[in-house]
């Protein structure tokens, strides 16, 4: 518990434990959610902020998420922390220590000489390697880039890439890892490449499920899911790391990956797919995969240097499903379920939209994964997504449309990550005008993060493919 004088924010006062618990339910994943037993009775509270200014702008994040009668307090007392958990969290209290006898230290000769200290600068971050690039970047979004790798770097030091319900996921930790390879930052890489290790499964008991990467894992708790998803941004993250550092032991792992990406594939029906996860309850794979699951470019490169016969074809075939998975309206269908087409064998529905509904964010990483192969893929993406009839009054980009006709459905926005993968894509086809239009977006989500940290739930998840994306656009470049 951290001691007072600071600032936190005030959601709400509940008249007792068992009211308080349950108002906190619905704050569970905030920084420092607590109820605090006052006179007034039990105060609900989120956040520990130095700065006031912070806390304000907290504040008017919660307040924006309808949460209207949030307040700023300066907290000057320390009290016991009730937690959503049930459990207390008790004021520390400074052990009074035994007052020790001064030493006594004999006095150096008259005549010695006394050395000044030497001091050893740590050593300087290398600068990156330049990125290729006709894209006209503002100032801003530069300044914007550098304040979010230095943010994330920060909370990588002081509170480790867990997030708060104490689980590691493994889309939080692979695209840091690749952008610290792709940075060419062997300190930033070197400092997450454990982490990456525990989501990896190199278990000699179970062979079956050697090279699978973690949905997410946390010490103490069951094994749950494996990710296809997950696997491929790890092996990605690796094989870039062996390159650029010369790691022979990275590209062995990133290998043994790749062997575990293999085991989720097989063919039913005529339709060959990649399984969307294995479940380790019941040892068990799921029956359909999601469009995500395939990045062809990449695989067509590790097939080319290490040609084997778990992986032999995946690029190929990779591609071809990403063709198959086109939507009249330029998306891509999201989910591949053989079950589906070899009950319906004459309606072609092997690859298909839930309800009719295609997601923009899966239909650009899929189509990212394809943008050297299938450039088309990205080309109509990126003319979808700048046509006007697809934003809501703000400007925003809608998050899911009408596989058929692109009509938008509900009222979900596209999300950050959402952004940032277009605007990489904008990036790789160097499309100025379409960075341009996500430009706005992609800097409010920026200084979100780097302005109000202690209010994302996952500032990993949307800030390293704002990095990637940065680092694409040659936001790091020397000006």
């Amino acid at each position: 518990m951290p001691a007072p004088p600071y600032f936190s924010i005030q959601l709400g006062t509940a008249p007792d434990r068992a009211r308080a618990l349950a108002l906190m339910k619905k704050h569970v994943n905030e920084r420092h959610i607590r109820a605090e037993l006052r006179k007034s009775g039990w105060q609900i509270r989120v956040g520990v902020y130095l700065q006031r200014t912070d806390a304000e702008a907290a504040r008017d994040a919660f307040a924006a998420r309808g949460t209207t009668d949030a307040r700023v307090l300066a907290m000057q007392t320390a009290v016991p922390w009730l937690l959503p958990d049930g459990r207390t969290l008790p004021v520390a209290v400074a052990k009074p220590q035994p007052r020790a006898a001064p030493a006594v230290v004999p006095a150096p000769p008259a005549a010695a000489a006394t050395e000044a200290p030497v001091l050893i600068p740590a050593p300087a971050r290398p600068p990156p390697p330049p990125v290729a690039t006709k894209l006209k970047l503002p100032d801003e979004y530069r300044a914007a880039a550098v304040k979010l790798d230095e943010e994330l770097r920060r909370l990588l030091r002081t509170d480790g890439l867990q997030r708060r319900d104490g689980f590691l996921y493994g889309r939080d930790v692979a695209p840091m890892l690749l952008y610290a390879a792709q940075r060419q930052d062997q300190t930033l890489y070197l400092q997450l490449l454990p982490l990456a290790r525990r989501l990896i499964i190199e278990d000699p008991a179970d062979p079956f499920a050697r090279g699978f990467v973690l949905w997410r894992r946390k010490p103490g708790a069951p094994l749950e899911i494996t990710g296809a998803t997950e696997t491929l941004w790890m092996a990605r993250a690796l094989w870039a790391g062996a390159g650029a550092f010369n790691r022979a032991d990275d590209r062995a792992l990133a290998l043994t990956v790749m062997e575990g990406y293999a085991r989720h594939a097989y063919e039913l029906a005529g339709s060959w797919l990649v399984r969307k996860y294995f479940a380790f309850d019941g040892r068990t794979f799921a029956g359909l995969s999601a469009i995500a699951n395939y990045h062809p470019d990449f695989m067509a490169d590790v097939e080319q240097q290490h040609p084997r016969a778990e992986w032999r074809g995946f690029g190929e075939r990779s591609y071809a499903m990403l063709e198959r998975a086109r939507t009249p309206a330029g998306l891509l269908y999201p989910l591949v379920q053989p079950e589906v087409g070899a009950t319906y064998p004459d309606l072609n529905v092997t690859l298909y939209a839930p309800n009719g509904y295609a997601s923009l964010a899966d239909s650009c990483f899929a189509a990212a994964g394809a943008v050297r192969g299938n450039p088309q893929l990205a080309e109509d993406l990126l003319d979808f997504a700048q046509d006007n009839d697809h934003t809501a009054f703000n400007g925003r980009l809608f998050a899911y449309f009408r596989s058929d006709d692109g009509e938008p459905t509900g009222i979900a926005e596209l999300s950050s990550e959402g952004y940032a993968c277009l605007a990489g894509l904008a990036a790789a086809r160097q499309d100025r005008g379409a960075f341009k239009e996500f430009l706005p977006f992609l800097m409010l989500a920026m200084r979100d993060i780097t302005n109000v940290p202690s209010v994302q739930v996952a500032p990993f998840y949307d800030g390293a493919q704002l990095l990637l994306t940065a680092y694409a656009a040659g936001a790091f470049n020397p000006p």
